[in-house]
């Protein structure tokens, strides 16, 4: 893996995320996959449970008025010819310019058979309540 690599994958990964596409979103996650968010680590051993959180995390997006989403890689670090880690920082905004959130997010990346996936997910920084209508 080369830093070309995480850069095209990212590109990808948040251009399906713009498209409030879930299954896309999915599509980028390993099976096995785990997320690690406020203090807590959820496991998924098969794709399908990937698949519906990330249509339920488009679906609060898509009710918030997620319009763009951009990011920028903060650190890179590859682990060897196929692991890397990821440090990005996103920003999402609504279709009038007003920003929705930033955040930060870590993610460990494995590349095999040509196709980079996220294993593992550090969300420590995204507020998704935040979001929500009247919060």
């Amino acid at each position: 893996m080369q830093l070309h690599d995480i850069e095209a994958f990212f590109r990808a990964y948040a251009d399906a995320y713009q498209d409030l596409n879930g299954d896309a979103v999915a599509a980028h996650c390993a099976a096995p996959m785990a997320i690690s968010q406020g203090g807590k680590v959820t496991w998924w051993a098969e794709h399908a449970p990937v698949q519906d959180n990330m249509r339920q995390l488009c679906a609060v997006y898509r009710e918030a008025g997620l319009d763009r989403v951009d990011f920028a890689i903060e650190q890179a670090t590859l682990m060897g010819a196929h692991d890397a880690f990821a440090l990005l920082r996103w920003t999402l905004t609504r279709a009038d310019g007003s920003l929705l959130q930033q955040f930060r997010t870590g993610y460990h990346l494995h590349r095999h058979g040509g196709r980079t996936q996220v294993l593992l997910v550090t969300a420590f920084d995204e507020n998704l309540a935040a979001m929500k209508p009247g919060a």
